[in-house]
């Protein structure tokens, strides 16, 4: 890939991405005078956009240095794999260590069964489900109420993206992505007892592994049945990338249940979305800049 078209590549999803925007925003000024907004009431609407636009300027600049890469290597896959949602079944073998009189320590498998289940997303997607759309001028009979209507319902909308799930499979079940934990029925010894050397470890949870590179849901990649695994609470295990306390294995399963029409995703796996991971990147090194600029 030549350094020329990687660059003309990053300048284009600039311009189509941040740069529109930019100019979105600087046209929806001058619509709304030209509506009959007024000054105070345009100039907290332009706020609140601006705003959102600096939130998301991060996210902007790492989907456009990132797009081309991803790209050149060909990672696009292919949809083939269903995706997972919340309430989907998840199946699963965990090695824990138990005692046995008069043995030692013995590490023993545990089958693993739970469904994947955030009750925040539950909130979230039914809150959105009912935020109705914003009167408009015509409705209203008055400009500076239909646009404080309008950006009353972007701000609510923000924050309940914040809260959790906004993406809704059959309408109402949120999505799974990667990092959706699982309720799963207890574990029981399969002997006298825990062992005390592992008694410390957080049991009886787990969480999806990866989802798709190419396909996001709320930011975070997509998961798919099968090919994204999931991980498992195990005594013998390594840390989450997700930052969930415990070890963990991915010996789990999800099991999608298919909605009435069938939904594909790509089975591309990754744990983390790579741009969200540049974006934090570039506002780590925004606020150093402006911390040394400002010293």
């Amino acid at each position: 890939m030549a350094d020329t078209g990687y660059f003309d590549s990053v300048s284009a999803n600039l311009k189509t991405g941040v740069g529109a925007q930019v100019k979105g925003i600087s046209e929806g000024v001058k619509a709304n005078s030209d509506a009959g907004v007024s000054p105070s009431v345009n100039a907290l609407d332009t706020g609140v956009k601006a705003a959102a636009a600096i939130g998301g300027l991060a996210d902007g600049l790492s989907e456009a240095a990132m797009l081309p890469v991803l790209g050149a290597m060909g990672m696009k896959g292919m949809a083939c794999l269903p995706i997972s949602k919340q309430l989907d079944p998840v199946i699963g073998v965990d090695i824990h260590l138990v005692t046995i009189p008069p043995s030692p320590v013995v590490p023993m498998p545990h089958p693993y069964v739970g469904v994947l289940l955030r009750p925040q997303d539950f909130i979230a997607a039914a809150v959105s489900s009912f935020i109705p759309p914003p009167p408009t001028a015509e409705q209203t009979g008055d400009a500076d109420s239909a646009k404080l209507a309008e950006v009353g319902h972007t701000v609510l909308t923000m924050a309940v993206g914040m809260l959790g799930a906004t993406v809704k499979i059959g309408g109402f079940i949120p999505r799974a992505v990667a990092s959706t934990p699982t309720r799963s029925i207890p574990h029981i010894p399969m002997g006298a007892g825990w062992a005390a050397p592992s008694a410390a470890i957080p049991k009886n949870n787990g969480h999806a592994f990866m989802g798709s590179l190419t396909v996001l849901a709320d930011g975070m990649p997509f998961s798919g049945g099968g090919a994204h695994l999931h991980l498992d609470c195990n005594d013998v295990g390594i840390p989450s990338v997700h930052k969930v306390p415990g070890m963990f294995l991915p010996t789990g399963v999800i099991n999608p249940i298919p909605p009435a029409r069938q939904i594909l995703t790509s089975p591309v796996p990754v744990p983390l979305n790579p741009m969200a991971a540049l974006a934090r990147k570039c506002t780590g090194a925004f606020g150093r800049f402006y911390k040394k600029k400002t010293r």
